[in-house]
């Protein structure tokens, strides 16, 4: 598969370009090794069987706190960090985004800002953030929580997967009734 990417170094210099990769883990793990942060990643040509889910949560999630850990690394100051990541995301986490950096610049830390937008956090990773401010840890705090949720995402796709092959079996003992009941029967 083809990918689409826009990386941004520590020192704030930006590059484009294209990469082929087996999936988009691995060509997420491809730009890493180039120590920068992956703000576009976007496939442009896949097989007809194997499509990606883009809107699951999960990868939103892991993706925003892996980005927002390398700008804190960086040194990149906050409010600028999530502008950036604003940019580059969906539009529902992008009108959510803009309202946390609104609450930021009223005063707020990042877990109080964070801690109202339900639908995007969870309490787990408002909870997670409050302890890494209060202790100073949020870089690594938000790297741990960008393993944890791909690990969910990787998780909640082999489960879809799983569940395939039963939902056919089952549809095909459905087809094979109903032939029975309206055809053999009659007969």
């Amino acid at each position: 598969m083809v990918y689409d990417y826009e990386i941004i170094f520590p020192n704030g210099e930006r590059a484009c370009g294209r990469l082929v990769a087996d999936n988009q883990h691995i060509a997420a793990l491809q730009l890493k090794s180039k120590k920068c942060c992956i703000l576009k990643l976007k496939m442009i040509s896949e097989s007809r069987l194997c499509k990606t889910n883009s809107s699951n949560d999960f990868l939103i999630l892991a993706l925003f706190s892996y980005k927002l850990a390398v700008f804190w690394q960086a040194g990149i100051p906050l409010l600028r960090a999530l502008q950036i990541i604003a940019e580059n995301i969906d539009k529902k986490w992008q009108r959510a985004l803009l309202e946390v950096i609104e609450a930021l610049k009223n005063g707020s830390s990042l877990a109080s800002a964070i801690e109202g937008k339900t639908q995007l956090f969870t309490k787990f990773y408002v909870a997670m953030i409050a302890i890494a401010e209060q202790v100073g840890l949020v870089d690594k705090v938000l790297f741990k929580l960008a393993k944890h949720y791909n690990n969910l995402y990787k998780l909640s796709r082999q489960i879809k997967k799983a569940i395939i092959y039963p939902s056919l079996v089952l549809a095909s003992l459905a087809m094979l009734l109903v032939f029975f009941v309206v055809i053999l029967v009659p007969v």
